[in-house]
C-alpha cells in the first residue's frame, strides 16, 4: 500500500511548472520521451498509429504480441526500452496490446465506423483519422526536472512502482484510464487519494 502522503504538496511538486496538469513526463519523463519518440517514427512511416497497428497485427487477431510488437519496433527503427513501451501499452496486463491500449481514440473512431457499417449495410474501406498526438517531449528538460523531483515523489513513486509494477502501468490504469495523456489536479487528487491506505 503507498505511505501517507501530503497529496497537495506532492502536486506542487509534480506540477513544478503549474501548467495546472500532469502528462506522464511530469511522472516518468524517460518512458514519456521513449513513447513521444516512438508515436513520431509511427506516424511518420504509417500516417497513424491506427494504420500502423494495422499493418503490425500480422495474425489479424487484433491485438500484438510482444513478438509483433518487437518487429513493429523493428520497422520504425525505434531503438529504446521496447519491453517498458509494451508494458506502459499493455495497461490490463494481459500481455497483448490491442487498439485501444495503443490509441484509444482510434479504437473508438473504428467502432464508431463498425456501427455505421452494420447500420448501412455495407462495409467502409477507410477509418477515421485519430487526432493527432501531443508536441514531442523536450528530453533534457524533463531530464533536469527528474533530478529535482523531492523525496516525498520519489517515495510516492516508488509505492506506485511496488504496487503496478511499473509507474507507466499505474499512470494508464489509476491516473489516466481514458489515455487522454495529462489529468487535471482534482483527477489527480482522487486517483492518489484512492490509492492511500
Amino acid at each position: 500500500s503507498l505511505v501517507p502522503l501530503n497529496i497537495e504538496k506532492l502536486w506542487q511538486n509534480l506540477d513544478r511548472d503549474d501548467k495546472g496538469h500532469l502528462n506522464l513526463a511530469d511522472i516518468d519523463p524517460r518512458t514519456a520521451s521513449s513513447l513521444a519518440i516512438f508515436r513520431e517514427k509511427t506516424t511518420t512511416r504509417y500516417g497513424s498509429l491506427a494504420r500502423a497497428f494495422d499493418a503490425w497485427d500480422t495474425d489479424g487477431s487484433m491485438r500484438m504480441s510482444p513478438k509483433e510488437f518487437q518487429a513493429a519496433c523493428e520497422s520504425i527503427a525505434f531503438v529504446g526500452p521496447e519491453r517498458a513501451l509494451f508494458a506502459y501499452f499493455d495497461a490490463d496486463g494481459s500481455g497483448f496490446i490491442t487498439l485501444d491500449e495503443i490509441d484509444l481514440q482510434a479504437a473508438r473512431g473504428a467502432e464508431k465506423l463498425r456501427l455505421k457499417e452494420i447500420a448501412a449495410g455495407h462495409r467502409v474501406a477507410e477509418q477515421a483519422e485519430p487526432d493527432e498526438d501531443e508536441d514531442v517531449v523536450d528530453w533534457r528538460k524533463e531530464r533536469q526536472r527528474a533530478q529535482r523531483i523531492d523525496r516525498a515523489v520519489e517515495k510516492f513513486l516508488t509505492a506506485i512502482k511496488n504496487r503496478f509494477g511499473t509507474v507507466p502501468r499505474a499512470w494508464r490504469t489509476v491516473f489516466d484510464p481514458e489515455a487522454e495523456g495529462k489529468i487535471e489536479k482534482d483527477e489527480f487528487v482522487k486517483a492518489a487519494r484512492a490509492l492511500q491506505p
